[in-house]
């Protein structure tokens, strides 16, 4: 709505306005302000006229001025003049076509800037619709309202053209766009149709009249002859423009369905030459599948005669995953029934992935009836059917189980969620195919499980990069001038307005000056945060004579379109952006990307690098420039960078980036500093693999699944050393990621998970039964755990689940003649006989466990991550993989060699050159032949060094007594240990203040110190005590008498900060207890150990909260290790090296005997709680002995 606020010119009484409707039109209008009954007729005339006259004047005395205007003076709705300004533009202008005056940029230009676009063409190709697809897209979007009028004169227009047509229109209101787009068809009979007019209206109000009709020749290299005619120069022809195209319009009937497919028949039996330029384009040729799409073609074929109907594809961005995911289809229907009617589900999760996946199949199947299930549209009918997973999820009712023959979930690693859940549940099709770049979802899920653990085919960016179907990358890291820390942090994102501020300093865009020039590139893209900062970009670059444009969703961004061409024909330099080109953008040409936004995902990262990877002519390499900042969020883009071709973990790849095993001719260039940077917010704490945990849960902000640590090798027993009971939803309590309603579950059927995770399995049977009625449970409706199914039912459901995976079928016995008998007799024999878990209750089936009904579907989706845990592991173990074996250290031969496991144990062995991993990190070559290994040597080695290597590991009697090794595979492959040999060097250690609970009322004043591993050196909130007693002691973390535990000083008062955290307090009667702090419906109160309640005193003073449990073995190498007396010091991670006898060093006990020397006990204090550990010396050797405790003091000084 105009308004004065908008006024470039103004008197006492008017103002003047450019209309927003039509270029070089001017309105004078009335004050708001001016009482028009109050004042004289004459006197609002003359002050429109005289500012009417001012405004012509300083128009026609501009360096560019008008040839000619046109002033009227209008009444209603109020007295206003309109001024219509003619330029030269807007003289009738010649476009002759060829390759020096194409159509086309004028056809660009015109949809990208028109509201109101009418066309008419006698002819209609696919290459012409093609060619101004995301330009008619971008414009419907932006509300642009656009007819189309063609002809089926001649039968020269395609009939995939119109089938392209009918799909564009559906896609208009399945997208809910807010344009329109409306496309009919003149039929003629014996007339002859030649009209040929893009009329582009307000607000450009130019139209073409000439010879191109719609097609790629006739846009670009066809001479064509076609002449402007502008609304203002000459608005008679204009409008007669106008009215000639409605006229034949409303002669002319909609584009529909039927009478497409009845006119690409007859089209198909015309024998009419086509007039030359009109016969069909390079562009519209069929497309042959590219090499590593036939090997995936293979192998989806192959997975479907094994009898496999589920296959998840990993293939990277810019591999074609969309076209491959067409050919199959058609492929698919080839191998099935020639007559067939088979229908395709395409579901995908965004609006713009269906229109390219749309676009995409049209290319593969030019006449299939497409149909759209999405926005506005919900069409069930037709070949292939796409559906955004928002609405059809909302809608299976429509659809029975069996309606479609096929489907495929794009993007899968968002499958997850729950209304995929609901989708997969509901639809039983011949085959489910899944597409993704990644298997891993930003919130720790693995969905291969989803497809029964068959990753069909998989070809990362690495092996993209390698095989030279993607461009290499030139990484270049520098370290960000920002300082994060203070930067608020909520919700696992930075606050946007704090956070919007610091990326728009001035020290920031000096560095981006620098590197600019520094990092060379020709087109670029920025990756920005938000509109502001785009904005703010874009104008910083511009004023350094870098000609750049902000895209975003915002009313200062440039057109979408319109950006990418420039860019693409070197009209810009860079385009800054927000969040518009992760998935879709189409730019092989650029070069170099720049991200200036701190990316909390790795996925998200990787999508922005993927899409700077396509090839292109003259283009070498991608630069990628990043800046890293003091934060953890940068962990996830450089973890995702140097685990491209390497599944080592991101610490040890930190430790030494060659490990990273990046594809040839990239590289990586990381400031010095960065490492320390990243290093510091790794964890430290715990196992190997609890510290992998935690890697993971802080590079993604969310925990990872069983079944996901399972397949990076991770054994849930090395996750529950610390916790009662040993199972997998415990060490998430202990670790604090559980949600409460996760809390209530686990305590509410604690024995429920244990018995998942734990029950023997021969067969697949009992997780496929307890999948079948999670599934249910999760469905909703009249199934589920508690409310049962009928057997007959559950017979049905557990035979289909069977006979989608062939490697579960292979349970079935081939001699089964009654299903439904063989069924029920395994159900009694083995979970009904004792009435526990699983049971018949009349003619259902179900679980006999009572939780809460609100807890009920939380409880379902606990359950269902244990049983896909336990058939992944099942199938693995059903294939035969081995995750680890024994060898012993023989002579053979008289040389030293590794005896290999004999047996049935050798089949599923590595052989030939394995890579292997020693405890030092160092990647060494070990060659396992036939029965034994003789040879093993560093990877850039070729001389035998295995000899040596034992030798280090169990001295100078190597092979002469029961020595023995152990191969374990793990999440970067395989590696080797010593069983028994010297230890290890141990952990690097922290000083951290150490009170005992006597003591802890004179806290603050200063503790004794104590050096603990595991530790943040840089946190001085620490703390430490001995466990004096067992009464603190809980289920799901025992803690016993010597454990030390780490505590951090609490600064909050608020209970409701340490709700569900275990506290160290200190109570009324001035005792320190540690007690878990929950919410009760009254308050808040004090949780034991055993899980009594106790009320929570006024007087409870609130001290710590329990950051981590030690356990004394914990600090030092394995029991039976052997230490060289020259490293004890190092071996033990001391400041000092122990003596004989008696040693407290750095607050820990050390008893050090040597049969050939008496052994002194010096006055120590040592307190009951207290742990001795006990080294004997053997020659230059030292072997740690079982450790003993304080009560074994007194018989120590009688020796």
């Amino acid at each position: 709505m105009l308004c004065e606020e908008h006024k470039f010119q103004s008197n006492d009484l008017a103002y003047a306005v450019y209309d927003p409707d039509q270029d070089g039109c001017v309105l004078i209008l009335l004050k708001e302000t001016i009482n028009t009954d109050s004042t004289e007729t004459y006197d609002l005339t003359e002050a429109l006229w005289n500012l009417a006259s001012e405004v012509q004047k300083e128009h026609f005395n501009k360096d560019n001025p008008p040839i000619s205007s046109t002033v009227s003076l209008l009444q209603s709705p109020a007295p206003h003049i309109k001024i219509l300004f003619s330029f030269a533009k807007d003289l009738p202008t010649l476009r002759t076509g060829g390759i020096r005056s194409p159509f086309f940029p004028v056809v660009r230009s015109g949809i990208q800037k028109s509201k109101d676009i009418k066309i008419v063409v006698a002819f209609t190709q696919e290459s012409g619709l093609l060619l101004i697809q995301p330009h008619v897209f971008e414009a419907l979007k932006n509300g642009a309202n656009i007819r189309l009028l063609t002809s089926n004169y001649l039968h020269i227009t395609q009939a995939k053209g119109l089938f392209r047509l009918l799909d564009w229109t559906k896609q208009a209101s399945a997208s809910e766009w807010s344009g329109s787009l409306e496309v009919r068809i003149y039929k003629t009979d014996k007339i002859s149709f030649h009209a040929k007019s893009w009329i582009f209206g307000a607000p450009l109000n130019r139209a073409y009249v000439g010879s191109s009709n719609l097609s790629y020749t006739a846009l670009c290299t066809g001479i064509e002859w076609n002449l402007s005619c502008d609304r203002n120069a000459s608005p008679q022809t204009y409008s007669e423009l106008e009215t000639a195209f409605l006229e034949q319009w409303n002669q002319s009937d909609p584009l529909e369905w039927e009478w497409v497919e009845q006119y690409a028949q007859e089209a198909e039996q015309s024998s009419l030459n086509l007039p030359p330029g009109e016969t069909a384009q390079p562009s519209e040729t069929p497309l042959e599948p590219t090499p590593i799409q036939k090997e995936a073609l293979l192998a989806l074929h192959q997975a479907r005669q094994k009898g496999h109907q589920r296959a998840l594809i990993i293939l990277a961005t810019g591999l074609g995953k969309t076209y491959l995911s067409a050919f199959d289809v058609h492929n698919y229907m080839t191998e099935q029934a020639q007559n067939a009617q088979h229908r395709l589900l395409f579901v995908v999760h965004r609006h713009e992935i269906l229109e390219q996946a749309a676009s995409s199949f049209r290319r593969i199947f030019s006449s299939g009836q497409f149909g759209f299930f999405a926005g506005n549209k919900s069409e069930t009918e037709g070949q292939i059917i796409f559906a955004s997973i928002q609405k059809i999820h909302r809608h299976l009712h429509l659809f029975p189980c069996d309606y479609f023959d096929y489907i495929i979930i794009d993007e899968v690693h968002h499958a997850a969620a729950q209304s995929y859940q609901k989708l997969l549940s509901h639809f039983e099709p011949s085959f489910l195919l899944g597409l993704t770049a990644t298997p891993i979802r930003s919130d720790g899920m693995n969905i291969s499980c989803l497809f029964h653990d068959h990753i069909c085919f998989e070809a990362n960016l690495a092996e993209g990069i390698e095989r030279q179907l993607l461009a290499p990358f030139h990484y270049v890291g520098r370290i960000d001038p920002i300082d994060y820390q203070p930067i608020p942090w909520r919700n696992g994102r930075f606050s946007p307005k704090e956070l919007e501020d610091a990326l728009c300093s001035d020290k920031r865009m000096l560095l981006l000056e620098e590197l600019w020039t520094e990092i060379p590139g020709t087109k670029t893209v920025v990756f920005c945060a938000s509109i502001k900062h785009a904005d703010h970009v874009a104008l910083w670059l511009n004023k350094k004579n870098v000609n750049a444009l902000s895209i975003h969703t915002g009313p200062t961004s440039a057109s979408r379109s319109e950006g990418l061409n420039a860019l693409r024909e070197g009209d810009v330099d860079a385009l800054c952006v927000v969040d518009l080109f992760n998935e879709g953008l189409d730019l092989p040409q650029m070069d170099r990307i720049i991200m200036l936004r701190p990316t909390t995902s790795s996925l998200l990262f990787l999508q922005q690098l993927g899409r700077g990877l396509r090839k292109a002519p003259q283009k070498s390499k991608l630069h990628v420039v990043d800046l890293v900042g003091n934060h953890h969020v940068f962990l996830n883009r450089v973890q995702a960078l140097l685990s491209l071709n390497s599944t080592t973990p991101f610490e040890a790849l930190l430790q030494d980036t060659a490990q990273s095993k990046i594809p040839s001719g990239c590289s990586i260039d990381l400031e010095v500093g960065i490492v320390e940077l990243l290093q510091h917010f790794l964890p430290k704490n715990g196992s190997p693999s609890i510290r992998l945990y935690r890697e993971y849960r802080l590079l993604h902000r969310a925990r990872p699944t069983l079944n996901l640590l399972y397949k990076l090798g991770v054994l849930s027993s090395d996750l529950y050393t610390e916790i009662h009971p040993k199972s997998w939803f415990h060490f998430l309590n202990h670790e604090d990621d559980l949600s409460s309603e996760e809390l209530v579950a686990l305590q509410t059927e604690a024995d429920w998970f244990v018995m998942l995770e734990r029950t023997p399995m021969t067969k697949s049977y009992k997780m496929i039964a307890l999948h079948v009625l999670i599934e249910a449970e999760l469905r909703g409706g009249e199934e589920g755990l508690i409310k049962g199914m009928t057997l007959q039912r559950f017979r049905s459901c557990c035979w289909k689940l069977l006979q989608q995976d062939p490697i579960l079928a292979a349970d079935l016995d081939p001699n089964i003649d009654d299903w439904d008998r063989y069924w029920d007799r395994w159900l009694q024999s083995s979970w009904d006989k004792d009435g526990r878990w699983l049971i018949f209750d009349g003619n259902k089936v179900r679980a006999k466990i009572t939780p809460p009904s609100d807890i009920l579907p939380i409880l379902a989706q606990m359950s269902l991550e244990l049983v896909q845990y336990r058939l992944t592991k099942y199938r693995s173990s059903s294939q035969g993989h081995t995750f680890s074996f024994v060898c012993r250290v023989s002579r053979l031969r008289g040389r030293l060699a590794l005896r290999l496991p004999s047996g049935k144990k050798r089949i599923h062995l590595p052989q030939g050159d394995v890579f292997v991993r020693l405890p030092s990190g160092k990647q060494w070559i070990f060659r396992l032949v036939q029965n034994a290994c003789h040879v093993a040597h560093a990877h850039n080695q070729t001389k035998n060094a295995l000899p040596e290597l034992l030798t280090e590991w169990f001295g100078d009697l190597v092979g002469t007594s029961p020595q023995q090794v152990r191969f374990v595979h793990l999440y970067d492959g395989w590696r080797i240990e010593p069983i028994g040999g010297l230890a290890p060097s141990f952990q690097e250690r922290f000083e951290v203040p150490y009170y005992r609970s006597e003591n802890l009322n004179l806290y603050p004043n200063p503790p004794s110190l104590i050096r603990l591993p595991f530790l943040d050196e840089d946190d001085p909130l620490l703390f430490c005590m001995h466990a004096d007693n067992e009464s603190m002691s809980e289920e799901h973390a025992p803690i016993k008498i010597g454990d030390w535990l780490v505590f951090r000083k609490i600064l909050s008062q608020d209970w409701s900060d340490l709700k569900n955290k275990v506290v160290l307090l200190k109570s009324p009667e001035e005792n320190t207890v540690l007690r878990r702090i929950v919410l009760l419906e009254d308050g808040y109160a004090l949780q034991t150990g055993q899980g009594e309640l106790e009320a929570l005193d006024k007087n409870h003073v609130p001290i710590a909260t329990l950051k981590q449990i030690i356990q004394p073995l914990e600090l030092i190498p394995a029991i039976k290790s052997k230490l060289p007396d020259e490293y004890l010091m190092e071996y033990l991670g001391l400041s000092e090296k122990p003596k004989l006898g008696i040693n407290k060093i750095d607050g820990l006990c050390f008893f050090l005997e040597d049969p050939t020397n008496a052994s002194s006990v010096d006055n120590i204090i040592i307190y009951p709680e207290d742990t001795i550990y006990h080294l004997v010396k053997d020659k230059t050797h030292w072997t740690i002995e079982p450790k003993l405790r304080h009560s074994a003091l007194e018989q120590l000084k009688k020796n």
